[in-house]
């Protein structure tokens, strides 16, 4: 942006004015730009109601992917011609002239398909481009000025005051300490020793550096080299203050005194700065000049004027009556340099293109210590605990002589093939793990593991123990595969070289199946035409609603033909085994509702779930053995290009059938689904407890007594949705000390007194956060009135960042969940099951049009 509009800001996008969004090699929806800020604005325009189309072209199966309307798989190094062929399409559209030279082969359709729908949404469209270049950026903004989005969904006077890193300042400055050149050196909140392409140099730059001082809490990569370290406080003990846009001025303030003998780094700047006061003070102080104390601490921040705690002429202090930046200046970029520069950032591509990305859970590797995000599984592949070497199906195949992508499932019994990946000079071994919609002939690979390889100290849950009890980092870092290409890092190399090692490795997975079976009373999914049609249920006799109504047959001549036969037939929900729980109309009846078009499968409600509810961290083997304690979990769907009427026009049998829909498309639709207890109002598993450890609330929970459950498991078996968790050790023993924060005395201080903590051999499950909703009846009733619409939130309601999750009574017929439990997309999962459910679920809708070649063999088989 510096060279395209003489501003050297990361922009702020508003998504939720975009009617078209084409994302290149840019996950924004995890890792790429604000993406608390994307989810967000990306949801409110998942909504059918006034849904945005959405294109994606990437090589690895990413979760912004995994949500694209149309996804088009490529290879890194296609993406500066991609982005030149984009920008030519767009200008011969528009009347403007081409940059050329931007052919892609076999992509030709979709990048003018892609353009027309741009020209359309002119002013209300933005591209977006993750590939760390700068010529290929050039471009991309050439894309958004031709197409007038500047102004309206992309703002660079409101920019974003993250991502200010400048990588040629960095590599001058690794030059500059091996030169002997810098007499002191403070690191805080990096660790370049681990994440820079050359962390090698730097460490070695450090030696020769008179003074390095590291404010790590750990003695990590980079601070172990350091001369000194000065421990900084938590953030949880510190009081901070932030913006993160020019006018948001944020405060986090300490919910914990410092447990250790540690110092803010601020606060040790201030110190031998010869500065009086605490940081506490002197961020009060700063405040003051232009807010309210008091009100900024209860609110958690203030809105203030854009050019408040800008810096002066000098760069040096703080002033507060600086211009408010002007709009953008007139494009002045350089299309045909940045041609030449963007190709050559990806010349000599050779048989095998690796692509290094930010994981979910993990990320840069900060957070390696963290066991619950350990845990957490990956939205795409749900592995746990480990990184991998993310790879098409059909490479893996060939590369292993297997028949089937089942073949390769990896679970207790099945190990995965370890291969052996070498780029830009580096070699790393790591497993295989078959990925639906990775592009042939490439492969991915997380950074932020590997920490401590060098016996490092990243924090307790950073390893793990083998079989002989000794501690095993997790996984390998893949930091040294990036390289500096035109000044700038890049995340991928395009001269790789791949090969099977013949070992296999154990992995630990939440799922091992792959695609739904073609089973539509889990997943319901459907197309914005089919749903703007409003025709949810279908028409009568027909199959050709996407919310069809879930009918059960029954001994009665219900259809008064004379004959009692499987055409008799009532909906499901007038089916009832024993009448129902007096809960309708009385007091508070809880449920819940999830929206599949905004949930996203980033999985922040599952790490929320663990730390509102004291679920255990189990480590690496237990979820091998299929033993991990998620009380919520988030399943992953892939399409197949099999279903039941395409198997009977090519005249399959029915196991045939589903032989083949358990392979995944090449490149798959994927959907997400959230599943928890249901809280069924007939709930299996309270029927065949035998000591009625498990039971149903008056108000429409069910319910666990922990202290009467003997671990028959017997609720388990019978539960439909597989939500029931069984504690087969005490997870709160030094024998899982490494994985579970719980177990000595300062890990302890992480558990919720609210919660009870489960021991061993007892069940347990999701409690749609009963304490939760029992604190808030209490202030209602202390209050003398009612419980209102939204005031109880469950944990993972809270930690939606796109609000598909609702809570709330449904008794309360103004509720919104009351109102979503009426929508023409709700449905129960399982419904035919007769378990009535109290949670349930919007059907997925989708802004593209069905694959003309299913779509032709579907009409052939109904015919």
């Amino acid at each position: 942006n510096l060279k395209s509009f003489g501003q050297r800001v990361f922009p702020s996008y508003d998504l939720t004015k975009a009617d078209v969004v084409v994302g290149i090699g840019a996950d924004f929806l995890s890792g790429w730009g604000s993406t608390n800020e994307n989810t967000w604005q990306y949801a409110v325009r998942r909504n059918p109601e006034n849904l945005s189309r959405h294109w994606q072209f990437e090589a690895r199966m990413s979760l912004t992917g995994a949500n694209a309307d149309e996804r088009v798989m490529i290879r890194p190094s296609q993406v500066p011609a991609i982005v030149i062929a984009l920008y030519d399409a767009v200008a011969r559209k528009m009347g403007g002239a081409a940059i050329g030279g931007g052919a892609v082969e076999g992509l030709g359709d979709r990048i003018e398909k892609c353009a027309s729908e741009l020209v359309a949404a002119k002013g209300k469209s933005v591209v977006l481009c993750g590939h760390n270049d700068e010529g290929t950026q050039t471009i991309v903004n050439g894309i958004n000025v031709l197409l007038g989005n500047y102004g309206s969904t992309i703002d660079l006077a409101d920019h974003t005051n993250f991502f200010q890193g400048d990588d040629n300042a960095v590599q001058q400055l690794v030059k500059d300490m091996n030169a002997g050149s810098i007499g002191a050196l403070f690191i805080a909140g990096v660790n370049p020793v681990y994440t820079l392409p050359n962390g090698a140099e730097f460490a070695a730059g450090l030696g020769k550096v008179g003074l390095s001082v590291s404010f790590s809490a750990h003695a990590d990569e980079t601070a172990s080299k350091c001369s000194t370290i000065f421990p900084d406080h938590h953030w949880l003990e510190s009081w901070n203050d932030h913006m993160p846009k020019p006018g948001h001025y944020a405060l986090s303030q300490p919910t914990i005194n410092p447990l250790f003998n540690t110092r803010q780094w601020p606060a040790s700047l201030l110190t031998w700065s010869g500065v009086t006061g605490n940081y506490h003070d002197h961020v009060k102080a700063t405040f003051g000049t232009f807010a309210d104390w008091s009100r900024s601490v209860e609110e958690g921040g203030a809105a203030v004027a854009k050019n408040a705690l800008a810096p002066n002429a000098a760069g040096d202090t703080i002033a507060t009556a600086v211009v408010t930046p002007a709009a953008p200046a007139a494009f002045a970029g350089d299309l045909a340099a940045a041609a030449i520069s963007a190709k050559k950032s990806t010349e000599g591509a050779g048989a095998w293109e690796v692509e290094v990305y930010t994981s979910e859970g993990i990320g840069s590797g900060l957070h390696a210590n963290n066991p619950w995000l350990q845990e957490l599984p990956d939205p795409i592949t749900k592995v746990t605990w480990d990184n991998y070497v993310g790879m098409a199906p059909a490479d893996l195949l060939e590369l292993t002589g297997k028949k089937h992508v089942r073949d390769l499932r990896i679970g207790e019994q099945e190990k995965a093939y370890v291969v052996r990946v070498t780029a830009n000079g580096v070699t790393l071994e790591l497993p295989a793990v078959p990925v639906p919609g990775q592009t042939p002939r490439t492969v991915s690979v997380a950074l932020g593991y590997g920490r401590g390889a060098n016996g490092e100290d990243v924090g307790r849950a950073a390893s793990l123990r083998d079989p002989n009890g000794n501690l095993t980092v997790i996984g390998k870092s893949a930091y040294p595969m990036t390289r500096i290409a035109n000044g700038t890092v890049s995340y991928s190399a395009v001269n790789g070289t791949l090969e099977n090692t013949g070992a296999r490795y154990e992995m630990g997975l939440t799922q091992t199946q792959l695609t739904g079976m073609d089973r539509h009373s889990i997943i319901k999914e459907t197309t914005i035409g089919t749903w703007r049609a409003h025709d949810p249920r279908g028409a009568k006799d027909s199959k050709n609603g996407y919310n069809e109504k879930v009918m059960l047959a029954v001994h009665e001549d219900v259809n008064h033909d004379g004959h009692i036969d499987a055409r008799d037939k009532v909906p499901a929900t007038e089916v009832d085994l024993w009448g129902d729980h007096p809960v309708e109309q009385v007091g508070h009846h809880w449920g819940m509702s999830i929206d599949l078009n905004a949930c996203n499968g980033c999985g922040a409600c599952i790490t929320a779930c663990h730390s509102e509810n004291n679920v255990p961290v189990v480590g690496k083997d237990e979820v091998r053995r299929s033993r991990d304690m998620h009380w919520l979990r988030l399943d992953r769907y892939y399409s197949s290009d099999m279903t039941h009427e395409v198997g009977k026009a090519q005249g399959m049998g029915k196991i045939d059938r589903y032989l083949a829909m358990e392979e995944p498309s090449a490149s798959p639709s994927v959907f997400f689904m959230p599943v928890m207890c249901q809280h069924c109002d007939h709930a299996p598993c309270e029927t065949v407890c035998p000591v009625a450890a498990t039971s149903h609330s008056n108000e429409g929970l069910n319910m666990m007594a922990y202290n009467r459950c003997i671990g028959t498991r017997y609720c388990a078996n019978n539960c439909p949705y597989k939500v029931r968790r069984f504690n087969w050790f005490n997870y709160v023993t030094e024998q899982f000390g490494e994985v579970n924060p719980a177990w000595d005395e300062l890990g302890r201080l992480v558990l919720n007194p609210d919660v009870v903590v489960r021991s061993r051999g007892v069940i347990e499950k999701c409690s749609l956060c009963v304490q939760r909703i029992q604190e808030v009846k209490l202030t209602a009733k202390k209050a003398g009135r009612p419980v209102k619409d939204g005031e109880v939130q469950t944990a993972c309601s809270t930690a939606c960042g796109t609000g598909a999750i609702v809570f709330g009574d449904l008794n309360d017929a103004n509720s919104k969940v009351a109102a979503r439990f009426k929508d023409e997309r709700a449905y129960f999962m399982l419904e035919e099951i007769g378990v009535k459910p109290n949670v349930s679920y919007l059907a997925k809708v989708w802004n593209r049009e069905e694959p003309p070649a299913i779509a032709a063999v579907t009409e052939e088989a109904h015919h």
